[in-house]
C-alpha cells in the first residue's frame, strides 16, 4: 500500500479556501449579532437622555422606576442587564426574562392588575430578537425590561396610588427602597421573582388577606355562589327553595359547613348558625335571621369581594414596615380599637370616629402621654359653628356647661361671657376674637381623659359623657377625634409599666377633676387605618361599609390611569 500525497500548492489552495470559508461565516454570524460595545452606547443614549420614553406612565408614582433605571445603568456604566449574544449569531435574553415576564402575568395573585405590566409585548420584542434585529431595538428590550422590574418592585412595595389622592387627610409611611442592588443580585443569583417575593409588606394581615384572594379566586371560578331572592325575611321554620339557595350561598362563603347530603329546604338551627356566623363578620346585627340588610349583602357578588381584597391589599402596603411589637391599631370602618402585643390582641373595645363630613384621618404616630381630666380647647371651626349659635340662644349655656371665654392674644384673661354680644359678633365678618375651652368635670366633651399622640391633624383618643353612643351599630358621630368605650381599661394598659399607677389610683385621678398628664413609660406606635375587608382572628374574611366612600375614591382612581403607550420608545 501507498499513502496519496497531497502537493503542497494544494494544501495551500485547499488551506486558503477554508480560511475564507470561516471569514465568510464569522461576517455572517456578526452580521446577527450585536456588539456589548455598541449595545452599551445605544443604552447610555436611550437611558442617559433626560426625555421619559412613551411606555413609562405619567405621573411621580410612574417616573420614579424610571429615575431608578437610569441609576441601574449608570452604576453598571450602561452594560446590558438582558441581552446576550450568540457565538453563532442572533440574541438571546437572560433565563431570568421568562421568570420575569411570568411574575408580571401572576400579578393578580398580589392583588395587582397584570393587563398594567405588558407581558405578553415583551414576549414578542425577546422571541424577535431571536433572529436579526437593530441595535436600537436591543437597548430598548434591555431598558424596557429593567424598567418593568423597578414598575413592578415598587407597586409590590409600596402601592400603585398615592393616598394623598384619595384624601388629604390620609398620611402615608415612608417605605422607600433602592431596587437597583436588588436587581443585580437577583440577576446574579438566578432568582428574579425570589427577589420580587421579599417586597410586599412582611405584615401578617398582608400575608392572610394575600391567601383569601387566592380562595375567592378559585370560587369565582367555580361561577361564585347562587342569589338569595331578597323578597321576604327568612327566619328557622321557613322552608323553599329560598332556604336551600342561601344554604348553598352560605357554603360557598364558608360559613356553612355541609355534611354533603344536606339539602334540606328547612331553615334549622344548623342554618341560622351560619347566618349568624355571616352576621357577625359582615359587621350586621347578630339574630341569625335573614332580613332584607343580610340578604343583600350575602349576594354581594364574589367579584365584587375581590375587588375589595385588592384594594385593601394595596392599602396595607402603605403601612409601615414593623407596626411594632406592641401597638394600638383603630380601625376606621369597624368602629373598634385593638391594643396588640407579640401578635395577639390584648384589649378591644368599641369607638366612635368622625362623621363623613368630619372623617377621621388615616395615619400613623406614637402616643406619649395622657392627660386626665382635660380642658377642653374648642376648635374655632366648631366654636363658630356650634358653640356660639348656643350661646345666643341662651344666655348662661356658657356657666351651665363650664365654657370659659379667654382672649386671643392673652389666653390668661379670662372674660364673662354673659357680656358679649354673640349675636352681633356672628354677624360680624372679623376675626373671631376669643378662645372658647371647657373646664374638665363630668360635662366635659372630652370626658376624664385623653390619650396623646401630637399630629399634624389634631386628632387623638378621649372619652366621653355620651356613653350611649356606643350601642349604636354605626358610630360616626365625632368631629375626626376617636371616642373610646372604656378610657380607665385604656389607660391602666397604658401605665402598666409605670408603678403605682393601678387601677384604683387611675379611677381616683378621673374623678378629681385636676387636670394631669402622665407621660408613658415608654411611646406606642398607634395606626388609625381603613379597612373594609380584613381577616379576623379566627381566619375568617371579615367586611364593613365604606363608610367614607374611599373604597369608591380608590376604584375610581384607578380607573383613571393613562393606558400605557406599548410602543418601546
Amino acid at each position: 500500500m501507498h499513502s496519496t500525497k497531497i502537493p503542497n500548492r494544494k494544501k495551500l489552495t485547499l488551506l486558503h479556501s477554508l480560511l475564507l470559508l470561516f471569514a465568510l461565516f464569522i461576517h455572517e454570524a456578526g452580521c446577527g449579532r450585536t456588539s456589548q460595545s455598541t449595545l452599551q452606547e445605544r443604552l447610555r443614549h436611550i437611558v442617559g437622555t433626560t426625555e421619559i420614553p412613551r411606555f413609562v406612565l405619567r405621573g411621580e408614582a410612574e417616573t420614579a422606576p424610571w429615575k431608578q433605571t437610569q441609576v441601574f445603568y449608570r452604576q453598571r456604566d450602561f452594560h446590558p442587564a438582558w441581552i446576550r449574544g450568540h457565538w453563532l449569531g442572533g440574541h438571546t435574553t437572560h433565563s431570568q426574562t421568562g421568570m420575569l415576564l411570568k411574575c408580571l402575568r401572576d400579578a393578580s395573585q398580589e392583588g395587582l392588575d397584570p393587563s398594567e405590566y405588558p407581558a405578553d409585548d415583551l414576549e414578542q420584542q425577546v422571541r424577535r430578537i431571536q433572529r436579526s434585529t437593530t441595535p436600537d431595538e436591543l437597548a430598548w428590550l434591555d431598558a424596557r425590561l429593567t424598567y418593568s422590574f423597578f414598575e413592578f418592585a415598587a407597586h409590590l412595595h409600596r402601592g400603585r396610588l398615592n393616598p394623598k389622592r384619595i384624601s388629604l387627610n390620609w398620611q402615608v409611611a415612608s417605605r422607600k427602597l433602592e431596587f437597583a442592588p436588588l436587581l443585580e443580585e437577583a440577576l446574579a443569583q438566578t432568582s428574579v421573582c425570589g427577589a420580587l417575593a421579599k417586597l410586599p409588606p412582611a405584615l401578617p394581615q398582608y400575608a392572610a388577606l394575600r391567601k383569601a384572594l387566592g380562595v375567592y379566586h378559585r370560587i369565582a371560578e367555580e361561577g361564585g355562589w347562587p342569589v338569595v331572592p331578597n323578597i321576604k325575611t327568612l327566619k328557622i321554620g321557613d322552608t323553599g327553595n329560598a332556604v336551600k339557595l342561601l344554604r348553598n350561598n352560605l357554603e360557598k362563603q364558608g360559613d356553612f359547613a355541609s355534611h354533603g347530603s344536606d339539602t334540606s329546604p328547612l331553615f334549622d338551627e344548623n342554618l341560622a348558625a351560619a347566618v349568624r356566623a355571616f352576621e357577625a363578620r359582615n359587621g350586621l346585627p347578630v339574630d341569625g335571621i335573614a332580613d332584607s340588610e343580610m340578604l343583600s349583602a350575602v349576594n354581594t357578588p364574589v367579584e365584587t369581594v375581590i375587588r375589595q381584597i385588592e384594594l385593601n391589599l394595596e392599602r396595607l402596603r402603605w403601612l409601615p414596615d414593623d407596626l411594632g411589637k406592641r401597638h394600638l391599631l383603630v380601625n376606621i370602618p369597624d368602629y373598634r380599637l385593638q391594643l396588640v402585643e407579640d401578635g395577639q390582641t390584648v384589649l378591644q373595645m368599641r369607638v366612635v370616629v368622625g362623621k363623613k363630613e368630619n372623617p377621621t384621618p388615616v395615619f400613623s404616630d406614637e402616643m406619649t402621654y395622657l392627660t386626665f381630666n382635660p380642658f377642653w380647647n374648642i376648635p374655632e371651626s366648631i366654636a363658630i359653628k356650634e358653640t356660639v349659635p348656643l350661646l345666643c340662644k341662651n344666655h348662661d349655656y356658657a356657666e351651665k356647661h363650664g365654657i370659659q371665654v379667654v382672649m386671643k392674644e392673652n389666653n390668661e384673661e379670662m372674660v364673662d361671657a354673659s357680656g358679649i354680644g354673640w349675636k352681633e359678633l356672628s354677624q360680624q365678618d372679623k376675626p373671631f376674637p376669643y378662645l372658647l375651652r371647657q373646664r374638665p368635670g363630668p360635662g366635659n366633651a372630652l370626658g376624664r381623659v385623653k390619650f396623646m399622640f401630637p399630629n399634624q391633624f389634631n386628632v387623638y383618643l378621649h372619652d366621653t359623657p355620651m356613653r350611649h353612643l356606643f350601642g349604636a351599630s354605626e358610630r360616626d358621630y365625632s368631629h375626626g377625634c376617636v371616642r373610646v368605650e372604656q378610657p380607665a381599661e385604656l389607660a391602666e394598659y397604658l401605665l402598666k409599666d409605670r408603678p403605682g399607677w393601678g387601677m384604683a389610683r387611675i379611677q381616683n385621678q378621673m374623678q378629681s377633676e385636676e387636670e394631669a398628664s402622665v407621660t408613658l413609660a415608654k411611646p406606642l406606635p398607634v395606626h388609625i387605618v381603613y379597612w373594609t375587608v380584613w381577616i379576623g382572628a379566627g381566619g375568617e374574611l371579615q367586611r364593613r361599609p365604606d363608610i367614607y366612600d374611599l373604597d369608591t375614591m380608590q376604584e375610581k382612581l384607578f380607573a383613571k390611569r393613562p393606558l400605557r403607550q406599548l410602543s418601546m420608545r
